[in-house]
């Protein structure tokens, strides 16, 4: 048991090291300017769908525009006086149509343009923050890089002092100790203080601490870290 507890004790270190770095202002940061650059991309992604949507409604208004303009030369083209008085009136309606059909599509096609530059202004200042960002961002990964670089001696020297260690402890005890490694869960074992877990400060009933009392170690019935009875009077 003496040596699983020596275990957890540089398990700990290890885990305080890894947190220092977790925890720096340049992990934070590091996180901060990931999530600007995941916004900036997806805002990126939507310009250009947009920007397709538009350039696609400008060529469907294009060729409109055009018809429309072939119609209205042939119109213009048709004279009063032959094509028979009944027909003066359509022929006045015709034009009076087709011309007011191209403005509208004059317009709209002014309204696109306008908005692609925009569009367009838009996605050029995305890059340009997105560019800023990712340079940033691969600055903190240097930064980062050299601080696991300088633990890195210190960590490898507590996982040696591990290894040696479990080559004498109790299998089965050891194996429950990693499967809740794996459920992070730590630390695995911890004593009672005041008739309280001291994991998760859960007071235990007066049958639990007479059980402890008996087998050694129990398995906390709230946090399931195991409780050694080795400091109860």
């Amino acid at each position: 048991m003496k040596n699983i507890l020596k275990i957890q004790e540089l398990d700990a270190q290890i885990r305080k090291i890894k947190a220092s770095i977790d925890n720096s202002r340049e992990n934070k940061l590091l996180a901060e300017f990931t999530k600007v650059m995941k916004e900036g991309r997806n805002f990126v992604n939507n310009i250009a769908e947009v920007s397709n949507e538009i350039i696609k409604e400008f060529n469907e208004i294009n060729k409109k525009f055009d018809l429309l303009n072939a119609k209205s030369d042939i119109t213009l083209k048709l004279k009063p006086e032959t094509a028979g008085i009944d027909s003066v009136g359509k022929l006045i309606d015709d034009s009076n149509y087709l011309t007011s059909e191209l403005a509208i599509l004059e317009q709209r096609m002014r309204e696109l343009t306008e908005r692609g530059s925009r569009l367009l202004n838009d996605y050029n200042t995305a890059m340009n923050k997105l560019k800023d960002t990712k340079s940033k961002c691969d600055a903190l990964k240097d930064m980062l890089a050299k601080k696991k670089e300088a633990v890195h001696p210190e960590i490898t020297n507590l996982q040696a002092q591990i290894k040696k260690l479990e080559g004498d402890v109790d299998e089965k005890l050891y194996e429950k100790y990693k499967s809740m490694l794996k459920d992070n869960i730590f630390p695995v074992f911890v004593h009672l203080k005041s008739n309280r877990c001291g994991g998760c400060q859960m007071e235990q009933s007066l049958n639990f601490i007479q059980k402890l009392k008996q087998k050694g170690m129990l398995p906390c019935e709230e946090c399931r870290r195991i409780i050694l009875a080795d400091e109860i009077k």
